[in-house]
């Protein structure tokens, strides 16, 4: 039983440091995850000053800000880390691997925690020190982050569905569904507000009601009774039902080989002349023909040499005594090869 834990403990672990070494890798890649959180930071409290709101409205909607940089940041970890796999071609590399769905996921999480907690830090840090925002408790405040990063985990995991049903083709769902659980879960304004259909699907999204209880600490009435119990039940119950709809997705991947599929390069078509063929040009080649007379009458000597009974190969192709000239690739059109060719 312990050599069992420590043995997903382990591969969990290689498996953030593998994305570690993805994202040491793309630099680029880490900066504009940066760069999109900060953006809408400074956007909505310039325009939360503009408004001229008060300290209660304005932390409203700069912990909508904060919460949706921090979701997206650890959300596109576990996402990306099946997308890579299909970018480079080794999807099937990492399900041969004795480490299992589980372990993978947890460790693209892990990841994704540790890239949010630092983009968390830098957003708070802002929207403190331009808009005056502060944080009404350190244990409200570890709630709603939590649920955060398992509202994360949870759309990862649909990714990965998504990806490993539809292929390539679902890569979209990477970067939309951050913003679809954005725009259900009241991300800049309370969820009452939503027309009817939108607010049943908003009591079914599990940070609905963190957000909901946090925000009751900057004077917001609760919409919701017994928020976290509700929150906190949800999170299970799609966690379970997701990795489940995760190992059946994999299972049918394998049945009908989407998964060496999406680790097979597509087969570019080779030019006529890397497969050692003439140039397309009446079947015949571009490159220049000898111009000297000792080249000429070695051509003239090939063609007086050749046997009575010579004939054309079968393939349709044969080369002269000069490289640069070859039969025509029509068996219709061949004939035998002669200096006027």
């Amino acid at each position: 039983m312990l050599e069992a834990i420590r043995l997903f403990f382990l591969h969990s672990f290689a498996f953030a440091y593998r994305n570690y070494i993805f994202a040491k890798r793309n630099v680029f890649f880490v900066i504009e995850i940066l760069f999109w959180p900060v953006m809408t930071l400074l956007t909505i409290g310039l325009m939360g000053g503009f408004l001229k709101l008060g300290e209660n409205a304005l932390g409203f909607v700069l912990t909508g800000a904060i919460a949706s940089g921090v979701l997206q940041v650890t959300q596109l970890d576990v996402g990306y880390s099946i997308l890579y796999d299909v970018w480079s071609k080794s999807v099937k590399h990492t399900f041969l691997t004795p480490a299992g769905l589980v372990p993978s996921l947890l460790g693209s999480w892990m990841t994704g925690i540790l890239r949010g907690t630092f983009v968390l830090v830098i957003l708070l840090w802002l929207s403190r020190r331009y808009f005056g925002f502060s944080v009404p408790g350190l244990l409200p405040f570890l709630q709603f982050l939590v649920g955060i990063f398992w509202t994360a985990l949870l759309a990862g995991i649909c990714v990965w569905i998504l990806v490993l049903l539809y292929g390539q083709r679902a890569e979209i769902a990477v970067w939309a569904i951050s913003h679809v659980v954005m725009l259900f879960c009241g991300i800049y304004y309370p969820v009452n507000l939503l027309p009817k259909p939108f607010y049943e699907i908003a009591q079914w999204v599990p940070l609905t009601y963190f957000m909901d209880v946090y925000r009751s600490h900057y004077g917001f009435s609760i919409l919701f009774n017994q928020g976290l119990l509700k929150g906190w039940a949800l999170n299970f119950s799609y966690l379970a039902i997701l990795i489940f709809a995760a190992r059946l997705a994999l299972g049918r991947a394998r049945r009908n080989g989407l998964l060496l599929r999406l680790s097979e390069c597509k087969p570019t078509r080779r030019s006529r002349s890397s497969r050692g063929l003439p140039a397309a040009s009446g079947g015949r080649s571009r490159l220049p023909l000898p111009r000297t007379g000792s080249a000429w009458r070695s051509i003239i000597r090939g063609a007086k040499t050749r046997p009575k009974n010579w004939r054309r190969p079968s393939h349709g192709w044969e080369a002269s005594p000069c490289s640069s000239r070859r039969m025509s690739p029509n068996p219709k059109k061949s004939r035998p090869w002669s200096p006027k060719s």
